[in-house]
């Protein structure tokens, strides 16, 4: 997979959120359920590259511990998200921006991860030579 798509397929989302929050905010249930799907969709591209990446990051012999490692420690501060913002929403006055804000800050962090970790990988023919 190239370099290229592993930063593209996050690259759009930053301002996706915002999108997505405003047809939820409508009150419309075709928006709303337009909104949750849209939002699944672009987790999937997100997720879709991770596997591939998080592999190429670590030699074979640290393979399977440096990803487990790096999946425990992502859901570990990332369980603490809906706190922030349910805090952010209830100082905001139930504006939804602050957390629409929140999962274009996400979004940022992953394309900046993919396209660092896409020169970072390790090829296996450069260990075994």
């Amino acid at each position: 997979m190239p370099d290229e798509s592993r930063c593209g397929a996050a690259s759009p989302q930053p301002s996706q959120p915002y999108r997505i929050f405003w047809l939820i905010d409508t009150g419309h249930p075709l928006a709303v359920i337009f909104a949750i799907t849209l939002g699944i969709a672009l987790l999937s591209t997100a997720y879709a590259v991770s596997g591939t990446l998080l592999t190429e990051l670590f030699p074979p012999r640290l393979r399977y511990s440096g990803v487990a490692l790096g999946y425990n420690i992502a859901g570990a501060l990332s369980g603490f998200l809906p706190f922030l913002a349910l805090a952010m929403l209830s100082f905001s006055d139930g504006a939804s921006w602050p957390a629409a804000a929140i999962l274009a800050v996400v979004a940022l962090i992953t394309s900046v991860g993919g396209y660092f970790g896409g020169r970072l990988k390790i090829k296996d023919m450069d260990i075994i030579e």
